[in-house]
């Protein structure tokens, strides 16, 4: 039931964001550009993420028709649905950002509706207080990746060293080669990008795009994929038994890349709480979430 719950609502929000898609490239561009821009989204390889029961569907499903609202200067529709893309993906502050920047250069009218686009800050901000509450740590979020994913921000070259050798080094599975590989690439097209974007002086454009570029290469190897990839399980016995996931839509698959030390890859889910997978350890029971989740 959960994993049918998680393929209805990836399904609903994909057909939200494919009809908005389509009405922005139409705005945008001219007739025929939006079904064009929509049957690239289907036919991507990256579309299979959108029909699980992940959260990028979902955001899409705030994320295009708020900047379809933006365009239109529907400013407080427009900042409404960022507020629902920043509650389901960080991200979404990226979009708060590109929203600020399409207000000041095109609003109408803004000293009434600037209110508005303080809306999308609100869920992060939100949610970083009552984590401090329940941890008494302010940035208990990324304590949780460095600890339980081992994602730590650093340097764009550094990052480029790690995932290349990810890529190209060996000693890695053949699927996740290419996953390394896809990143160097992804990272590659999203500066050019950028670039192109600021060239051609699409400001709003430039400033969401760029931000996702810049946490992109500013992440090291695994951090920005689609599969999250969790080190150090276990490095003191490195014994790691599979067992079914809480509430994952597909299988956890666990395996060991180094003596003592377990690997465990997540499907992202609808929720924290799904990301989550039993590992046995000197035959006890220790759930393996993030530190968000932990009493």
């Amino acid at each position: 039931p959960v994993g049918l719950a998680g393929l209805l609502v990836s399904a609903t929000a994909l057909a939200v964001a494919v009809v908005a898609l389509r009405r922005l490239g139409d705005l945008e561009a001219g007739a025929g550009v939006g079904e064009r821009a929509a049957l690239l989204l289907m036919l991507s390889p990256w579309a299979v993420f959108l029909m699980a029961g992940y959260s990028e569907a979902l955001f899409l499903a705030f994320a295009i028709p708020a900047w379809l609202a933006a365009k239109r200067g529907h400013w407080w529709l427009a900042c409404a649905l960022a507020m629902g893309a920043s509650a389901t993906r960080v991200t979404g502050l990226f979009l708060a950002l590109a929203l600020i920047v399409q207000f000041a250069l095109y609003a109408k009218d803004r000293w009434t509706k600037w209110p508005a686009l303080l809306l999308p800050f609100f869920p992060p901000l939100m949610y970083t207080v009552y984590q401090h509450q329940r941890t008494g740590d302010w940035s208990v979020w990324l304590t949780a990746q460095k600890e339980n994913w081992n994602r730590t921000f650093t340097l764009p070259w550094d990052a480029w060293e790690s995932t290349w050798r990810g890529a190209f080094g060996g000693g890695q599975p053949t699927d996740f080669t290419w996953m390394w590989r896809a990143e160097l690439l992804a990272a590659v097209l999203a500066v050019a990008v950028t670039a192109w974007l600021l060239w051609r002086k699409r400001w709003p454009e430039s400033v969401y795009v760029g931000g996702q570029t810049v946490a992109l290469v500013l992440l090291p190897v695994g951090s920005s994929c689609f599969l999250a990839v969790v080190a150090g399980v276990d490095r003191t016995r490195g014994v790691v038994e599979e067992q079914a996931p809480v509430v994952a839509v597909g299988a956890c698959r666990v395996y060991s890349a180094q003596p003592g030390v377990g690997h465990c890859l997540y499907p992202r889910t609808l929720g924290w709480v799904s990301m989550n997978s039993y590992i046995k350890r000197e035959g006890t029971e220790d759930s393996m979430p993030s530190l968000l989740l932990r009493n």
